[in-house]
């Protein structure tokens, strides 16, 4: 016999509910061909999933679905901060191609 079991504590019902989305979020990176490399949550803030930058992150640029928000220099190599949100999660990529 399973149980549902849900935290009664504000804190614990935030981590709990982030940690729901961003298992959903991943599961709707994957569907749309996105490949995730890493996770940034610390159970306060939106969890962030890394993702490598390719032909679809692209075109999500492209179709205004995503949003530049700043800029790297890393040996003399430009690269653009990119980001856009599935569920409560921060998706973020860099790229080296802008296309507005």
């Amino acid at each position: 016999m399973t149980h549902l079991i849900e935290p009664n504590r504000p804190r614990n019902q935030r981590v709990y509910s982030l940690t729901v989305a961003l298992e959903i979020a991943l599961l709707e990176c994957d569907e749309l061909g996105l490949e995730a490399e890493r996770v940034e949550f610390d159970g306060r803030l939106r969890p962030r999933i890394i993702v490598a930058d390719n032909h679809i992150t692209r075109r999500l640029l492209r179709e205004g679905k995503a949003q530049c928000y700043g800029t790297d220099v890393r040996g003399g190599l430009r690269q653009h901060l990119i980001q856009m949100r599935l569920r409560d999660c921060n998706i973020i990529w860099k790229t080296e191609f802008l296309t507005h």
